[in-house]
């Protein structure tokens, strides 16, 4: 179940035309446990940093702990959806999204919501 998790996730960046280099390492723990991360440069000008921290519970696959980390060249957030429980006071704690100048509630998105709005982002800014 682990492997075939980290197959989904493979075949996600594998599809994507704008991703000019990628370096994913899918790593399994134990039976019921995992972890892939990944960096990915897009457009020649960003990079997307990812974490995930997998577990299998009742044969389902289940993200326990995640960071989407998207930046310019020059190393500037752009945007950071985690769940690292630092902002309790936020709704959808310990879900968030950080931009450069705040933080707000998010829901934890999915790897292919992450990428589409990487690429808007490219879009926009050229």
């Amino acid at each position: 179940m682990i492997r075939d998790y980290f197959e989904t996730v493979n075949d996600t960046f594998s599809q994507c035309p704008f991703i000019f280099s990628q370096n994913l390492n899918f790593i399994v723990v134990d039976f019921d446990r995992g972890y892939w991360k990944g960096n990915f440069e897009l457009r020649e000008k960003f990079e997307l940093y990812l974490f995930e921290y997998i577990i299998l519970v009742s044969e389902t696959t289940k993200v326990q702990d995640y960071r989407y980390h998207f930046q310019d060249d020059d190393e500037n957030l752009v945007f950071r959806f985690d769940n690292a429980p630092h902002h309790p006071s936020l709704e959808n704690f310990p879900n968030h999204l950080h931009f450069p100048e705040k933080v707000v509630a998010a829901e934890k998105p999915s790897l292919e919501e992450v990428l589409q709005r990487a690429l808007m982002f490219c879009e926009i800014t050229g």
